[in-house]
C-alpha cells in the first residue's frame, strides 16, 4: 500500500450560548481523531482544530483553513450566541466589501458544512446557522456537504 500525502487545514467550530455545539464539536473531534490515526498516512495530516467562533479576530484568520465544520447554534428568537456576535459581525464587514468589489472572496478556496441548531419552538429556528450559510457563501466558500 502507498503512503498518502495529504496538507490539510481543517477546523471544527463551534459557537453555544448553553454548551450544547460545543459539546456535539468535541465529540466529532474526539471520534475524528480515532479515525484519523490510521496507517499509511503520512505526518502532514493533522487534527483539525477545536475552535470557537469568537477565536477569529479576521477573516485571513479563518481563511487559512481549508475546509470548516460548523456546529452552530441560535439563542432567543434565532440570534447568535454571545461567544458568536464578533465573528458574525467580522463576516458582516467582510460581506459589505463584496459589494463595492465584486471580485472579494477572501474565503473562495475554503469549504464548509455546517451542523445548525436550534428550538422549532421560535418563528427563526436555525436563524444564526442559516444567516451564517448565507454570509460564508457571500464571501466565496461552498460547502461540501448538505447543511444539517
Amino acid at each position: 500500500m502507498t503512503d498518502v500525502e495529504v496538507d490539510l487545514t481543517w477546523a471544527i467550530v463551534w459557537c453555544s450560548q448553553t454548551g450544547c455545539s460545543h459539546d456535539i464539536a468535541k465529540q466529532l473531534w474526539d471520534r475524528t481523531k480515532t479515525r484519523m490515526q490510521v496507517p499509511n498516512i503520512k505526518s502532514r495530516v493533522k487534527l483539525p482544530s477545536l475552535m470557537c467562533q469568537d477565536e477569529f479576530k479576521t477573516i485571513d484568520d479563518l481563511a487559512r483553513y481549508r475546509i470548516i465544520t460548523f456546529v452552530a447554534s441560535s439563542t432567543g428568537d434565532g440570534d447568535p450566541p454571545e461567544n458568536a456576535i464578533s465573528f458574525m459581525r467580522l463576516l458582516n464587514q467582510q460581506k459589505k466589501l463584496t459589494l463595492d468589489d465584486e471580485t472579494y472572496r477572501p474565503l473562495k478556496n475554503t469549504r464548509f458544512s455546517l451542523i445548525g441548531l436550534g428550538d422549532t419552538n421560535y418563528s427563526t429556528y436555525q436563524g444564526n446557522p442559516r444567516r451564517l450559510k448565507t454570509l460564508m457563501v457571500s464571501l466565496g466558500a461552498t460547502t461540501f456537504h448538505p447543511v444539517l
